[in-house]
């Protein structure tokens, strides 16, 4: 029961952050995410400031030059994973 406690805990906390450039980033704010089926607020979400969006668009520039270099066959290795 505590690894799953731990496993909960360890997701909700990635929730408020933003993955840029392979490292974890705290949000500047939240904004809910919300169910449209219903209206119900299901999550928190982190939001990015323009530094952090202008970080990630740069971080996404230099991870395709080096992604577009390896052969079809690595692409697959690494979508398998």
């Amino acid at each position: 029961m505590a690894a799953v406690a731990a496993a909960a805990a360890a997701r909700a906390s990635l929730r408020n952050k933003n993955f840029i450039g392979g490292v974890w980033a705290e949000a500047d704010s939240l904004f809910d995410v919300v169910d449209p089926t219903s209206g119900g607020v299901l999550a928190k979400a982190g939001a990015a400031s323009t530094a952090q969006g202008d970080a990630a668009v740069d971080a996404a520039a230099l991870a395709w030059k080096m992604w577009r270099k390896l052969p079809p066959v690595e692409h697959a290795g690494w979508l398998r994973k």
